[in-house]
Parts: C-alpha cells; sequence; structure tokens
C-alpha cells in the first residue's frame, strides 16, 4: 500500500498511514499515536510534535539517536533513532515483530500485540519537504467529520 504522509504545522501533527480508514486510536508512547482499522489492525501512526522532535534530527541526516523520557516522569520513555536514513520510534517495550503497513513504514509490536512504535525508510526524503513547509497538506471534509489527505 502507498504510504499517505499529512503533516498539519498549526498543530505540529505529522500522521503517517496507508490510507485505509482508522476507526481508533490508541497511545503508543508520549506523542505517538497507532491509529487502528475496525479489526486492530494499525494503519497508521500520528506523532504530535513532530516537528519538534524530528526536524533537527531529519536535516542533519547522519546516524544519530536518542532517549527521551517526559520530563515529569519516566512513565513514557521512547527512543528515537536515525539509522542509515531510516526513523525509528519506538516505546520502552521489547519489540517481538513488526509488520509492513505500508511503503516505507513498518509497525513494531509486543509480546502483548499493542504497537510498539514504527520504521520509516527514507525518512529525511519523505518528511523534510513536509516538516519545512514545502508541501502543503490538505483538511478535506468527510461525512464522519474532518480528515486528512494528502497522495504522497
Amino acid at each position: 500500500m502507498k504510504l499517505r504522509i499529512s503533516y498539519f504545522n498549526d498543530t505540529d501533527t505529522l500522521s503517517l498511514w496507508n490510507g485505509m480508514p482508522a476507526s481508533e486510536g490508541g497511545d503508543v508512547t508520549r506523542d505517538l499515536i497507532a491509529d487502528y482499522d475496525v479489526v486492530g489492525k494499525v494503519v497508521g501512526f500520528t506523532l504530535e510534535h513532530a516537528g519538534h522532535l524530528l526536524l533537527n534530527l531529519l536535516s542533519m541526516r547522519v546516524d544519530y539517536g536518542y532517549t527521551e523520557s517526559d520530563s515529569f516522569s519516566d512513565q513514557y520513555p521512547y527512543t528515537l533513532q536515525m539509522k542509515n536514513g531510516t526513523l525509528i520510534f519506538s516505546n520502552a517495550q521489547s519489540v517481538e515483530y513488526s509488520v509492513e503497513v505500508a511503503e516505507h513504514l513498518a509497525a513494531h509490536y509486543d509480546a502483548d500485540g499493542d504497537a510498539a512504535g514504527f520504521t520509516l525508510d527514507s525518512a529525511a526524503e519523505l518528511l523534510l519537504p513536509y516538516l519545512k513547509g514545502e508541501v502543503i497538506s490538505e483538511r478535506l471534509s468527510t461525512a464522519a467529520g474532518s480528515a486528512v489527505n494528502n497522495e504522497d
């Protein structure tokens, strides 16, 4: 499936998904939400504070990684890494298996079958145009409410 990307500068929110409708979302860790379809399969991810978290990391285009945790507690630690152009965002749970969600995007699952993060290949090439405002995401109205769409 083709990867869909939307970024909204006003909320600093990035959506990565396969174009399939999401019926619910669940927190993976602070700033990262997994979007699920009606049968509980991950169809994408929503990353809050995306520009703040990713812009400098992706702009460096070098292998780099760091671990960050909530400044008020260690309840939601996560790891954010760049390796060979691939972005890896994961929570503190061990990854048991991964499933391709869309072209370039894989969802990682823990031992309980819950989303534990994602891997995005060619991350800088795919995301920097959005985060730098070179590509504009559109908001489209649907019968169910507001949705986002972009054909990239």
